[in-house]
């Protein structure tokens, strides 16, 4: 009986936990429509503020081999997206926050974006050794996972699976692992 209260408890705080996470996400990542401008001021209110120089700190600590000037660009153009935070996260597990990161697969840069015409198409980028530079990596990251939410319904659980290429728990758990510990950065 007390492992399933325990259980029971522990059930309610994951629901919980992906309930306030979809909140999160939605504020940050929600869909493009028109609004008026009563309702950019509502947005404005509610939208959280980042502290960068926490953020710095955090990405130049966990990062691979960057200077802080680094770590502070990749927060800065982080911050430029609609979902700063799981970016970050995402550039965590995928290169350690490392620019010139190459995968076996040939995957680029800091968010181990492979290249594909859809980049080019999109006017990302010009020649695929852009990649390594932080603002247009961050810019494809930003990108990719838009196209992968939009598969996905919506679902950013899924939306992150896909942007790993394929469905992965244990990817979606890292990822959101550090999504959760970049949050609990900005309010120590």
């Amino acid at each position: 009986m007390r492992y399933e209260r325990v259980l029971f408890r522990d059930v309610l705080c994951l629901c919980l936990a992906w309930a306030v996470l979809g909140a999160i996400l939605w504020a940050e990542y929600g869909q493009e429509k028109s609004v008026s401008a009563k309702e950019v001021k509502i947005v404005k209110q509610v939208t959280p503020v980042y502290n960068e120089d926490r953020l710095t700190g955090y990405v130049y600590k966990h990062s691979y081999r960057i200077s802080k000037e680094t770590a502070r660009e990749i927060v800065q153009e982080a911050m430029k997206t609609r979902c700063p935070i799981l970016l970050l996260a995402i550039m965590q597990v995928e290169s350690s926050y490392n620019p010139a990161a190459v995968s076996k697969a040939g995957a680029k840069g800091l968010g181990q974006i492979m290249p594909d015409k859809s980049l080019k198409q999109a006017h990302i980028v010009n020649d695929y050794r852009d990649l390594f530079n932080v603002e247009t990596n961050i810019k494809a990251m930003d990108y990719i996972f838009r196209k992968k939410l939009a598969k996905a319904h919506g679902d950013y659980k899924r939306a992150i699976g896909y942007y790993f290429g394929r469905y992965n728990d244990k990817y979606v758990s890292k990822v959101l692992d550090v999504y959760f510990d970049l949050l609990g950065e900005q309010v120590r």
